[in-house]
């Protein structure tokens, strides 16, 4: 279990998005944030969280959006 400090959103050139996210202090094993409607193309998503004992843990996951076939 951790306490979700930060989320951070990038897109690939670096242009920082809003989340709306705002810090959960509760310890959960799942966490969720708001994300913005998002276009087509890729994404970074930096997240830091807070263990019971003090340890930080970072993180970021890579993702692209593309547009479906209709």
């Amino acid at each position: 279990e951790v306490g979700l400090a930060s989320v951070q959103l990038e897109t690939a050139d670096g242009r920082s998005l809003e989340t709306g996210f705002s810090p959960d202090r509760s310890f959960a094993v799942e966490h969720t944030a708001p994300l913005p409607e998002l276009s087509e193309g890729a994404y970074v998503l930096e997240w830091r969280a807070l263990a019971r004992d003090g340890h930080v843990m970072t993180r970021e996951i890579s993702f692209s959006v593309t547009g479906g076939d209709a």
